[in-house]
């Protein structure tokens, strides 16, 4: 484009150079004064917009300079020596790069997609964009140029509700969502290549509760971020490169919760930018490129953070994920989107950040948390965990930095990441005879017929029922996948208390469960309330957890099987028949049918047994009742099929 561009400069100064000779010479002889001539693009073979005409620039005095300045009279050879200036424009410049680009010419198109109307019509050069006055949303955008006559592109990008800031894109690609209902919320528009060194971008927004905002340019945010209001409608307009403003450039962008705007496009002064969320002090401002966002010396936990990339050169993308008190490492985010919590008094215990796309190929991101009793830590990198996890420790400040690709690391990488390991717990002393492949049939089986939707080998760790909620008989809560009531379901609690104290601590932040520890939750009747039961089933999914419950599920039915073993019989498919009625009604209960069997132990001869007890009619609460009558069978069916 640009040598089209100096083709035409050149014809436009050898018709001027011509003109300026002939009018000299014309005032010699006193003749009237010609008429002004207007050289347009079309004269130099090139088409261009209609309204694409610019004056004739003065003519400086190297240009106008003759032999004969003093008399007046053109010299004979001015003619021939433009006509040789013309033919050689191609190999000679005729004037600087700046006066070239000076020249260059270009339309800025865009349409926005809007809630209720889709994609409206293509607009250009400051024309409106979308729909004001009637609480639409923005959701997507175009932009492109056209008629372009130097090389270069647009680029841009948008801040989506739920996603953040999303990716850059260039010349005419979708910025936004479809389909989703999801509001823009701020822009950033920017030019690349002779286009940037031509024209400065101006766009401004119509954003919702704030109207028309001011003119934003070559790349700083224009909308809102932290309000969740709407974009409405969008003008955008190309201005000679240091040309006024369109309009007043105050409050284009408004800010809250710390989520200011980043700096001007093609500084280069920023790689990384952060803020964080901090106990008593709320969003802070951003802070970039290894600066500390926290608090030091204070004691405040972190609650929340946001990382973006201001300025970046390369396709990709920053994604992070923070371990948060109470529920554990959270699914990653991208783009100045939130991780952690805001508004629960949930600390941060620790940090994974990592690059995607050709950013990752470029830089390394080098990252260290400053953490309650640690203090500052070493530096992990590249999605490497930074911080603590099992020891319920606040992290105080971070420090992010990106690194060329296989530069050194800032500092120290020693001691990044610190992870709580639990006592071993003491093996369950097993006197019985049955062997390990037996004892996991007996397990699978109870586990399906009590939590697992009588599906062989599930078993739901999280399975919890309330007061009376098994039988008029149970006065407190039930937990887990064995359905562990009354003083087992608080040995269960107790015993995760005892294996990871931290943990513990971490989930029942208020200490209200601990404190449950040092009573009868029989006696008492304790009726768990809403937030109670939360915080039971959060402790018996954890890691520890469920290890716990299958400890204890061992560790109970290890006597009841020696008992058949050493009492009835040897044989697995009954022993574990045997288990599942001690589980059920107690091991009297097994007792009595198993003494009913008179010495035959077959699963058909047990099944009948159970049977008998529905001739009882003084309660509905005995193990043969036909209430269970499925349950049964299904042990039944499982054994025959499993047992070895």
């Amino acid at each position: 484009m640009i040598k089209k561009g100096r083709i035409w400069l050149a014809l436009l100064l050898s018709g001027m150079f011509l003109i300026t000779g002939w009018q000299v010479y014309a005032g010699e002889q006193g003749t009237e004064e010609p008429e002004e001539v207007i050289c347009t693009p079309e004269d130099a073979g090139e088409e261009t917009p209609e309204d694409n005409v610019t004056d004739v620039p003065a003519l400086t005095p190297e240009q106008t300079e003759t032999d004969s300045e003093e008399t007046g009279e053109v010299p004979a050879d001015a003619a021939a020596e433009s006509e040789t200036e013309a033919a050689e424009s191609e190999a000679v410049e005729a004037s600087p790069e700046e006066e070239l680009l000076q020249l260059a010419y270009a339309d800025v198109v865009y349409r926005t997609h809007c809630q209720t109307y889709g994609w409206l019509p293509w607009v250009r050069n400051g024309e409106e964009a979308g729909v004001t006055g009637q609480s639409k949303r923005m959701e997507a955008m175009n932009i492109y140029l056209e008629n372009a006559t130097a090389s270069g592109s647009v680029e841009y990008r948008t801040h989506c509700q739920t996603y953040g800031w999303l990716d850059w894109v260039k010349d005419g690609e979708l910025t936004g969502t479809t389909g989703e209902a999801k509001r823009l919320e701020a822009i950033e528009i920017r030019l690349t290549g002779e286009m940037a060194e031509a024209f400065d971008i101006y766009y401004r927004v119509h954003c919702q509760t704030f109207g028309w905002m001011g003119w934003a340019k070559n790349g700083a945010s224009a909308g809102s971020a932290g309000y969740s209001k709407r974009l409405e409608a969008i003008e955008i307009r190309l201005v000679r490169k240091g040309g006024a403003a369109p309009g007043s450039t105050d409050n284009a962008f408004a800010s809250a919760n710390g989520q200011g705007a980043g700096p001007q496009s093609g500084t280069g002064s920023r790689l990384v930018e952060y803020c964080t969320h901090v106990q008593t002090y709320g969003w802070q401002n951003y802070v970039s490129d290894g600066q500390m966002s926290g608090t030091s010396g204070e004691s405040k936990r972190l609650e929340g953070i946001r990382i973006r990339l201001p300025d970046q050169k390369y396709r990709g993308s920053i994604q992070y994920r923070t371990h948060v008190q109470t529920y554990g490492w959270q699914n990653y985010v991208l783009n100045g989107a939130m991780s952690g919590t805001e508004g629960e008094s949930k600390r941060l215990e620790a940090i994974q950040i990592r690059l995607t796309g050709e950013m990752a190929n470029r830089y390394d991101v080098y990252y260290r948390v400053h953490c309650q009793t640690f203090g500052w830590m070493g530096w992990a990198k590249n999605d490497e965990p930074a911080g603590t996890a099992g020891y319920a420790k606040r992290l105080e400040g971070i420090e992010i930095r990106l690194v060329e690709k296989g530069g050194a690391a800032p500092g120290s990488t020693a001691d990044a990441y610190k992870e709580y390991t639990a006592p071993a717990p003491a093996a369950v002393e097993d006197t019985t005879v049955m062997s390990e492949a037996n004892w996991q049939v007996l397990i699978n089986t109870i586990g399906a017929v009590e939590s697992g939707g009588q599906i062989y080998g599930n078993r739901n760790y999280s399975a919890y029922a309330g007061q009376f909620a098994a039988s008029p008989y149970e006065y407190t809560c039930t937990l887990g996948w064995a359905q562990f009531y009354g003083a087992e379901a608080q040995r269960l609690i107790q015993n995760i208390f005892n294996a990871n104290s931290f943990v513990f601590r971490s989930i029942d932040t208020n200490g209200v469960i601990e404190k449950r520890l040092g009573g009868d939750w029989v006696s008492e009747m304790w009726d768990p309330s809403a937030s109670e039961k939360n915080t039971l089933i959060r402790l018996i999914t954890s890691d520890v957890g469920k290890q716990q419950q299958d400890l204890l599920f061992r560790a109970e039915m290890t006597p009841i099987v020696s008992n058949c073993e050493n009492t009835f019989t040897r044989n697995a498919k009954a022993v574990i028949m045997y288990a599942e009625i001690a589980h059920l009604g107690g091991q009297a209960a097994a007792n009595r049918i198993f003494k009913r069997c008179a010495g035959n132990y077959t699963t058909s001869r047990i099944i009948a047994s159970l049977k008998q007890d529905q001739k009882d009619y003084s309660n509905n609460q005995q193990v043969g009742d036909s209430m269970y009558d499925l349950r049964h069978a299904k042990c039944a069916e499982f054994v025959e099929r499993y047992v070895q």
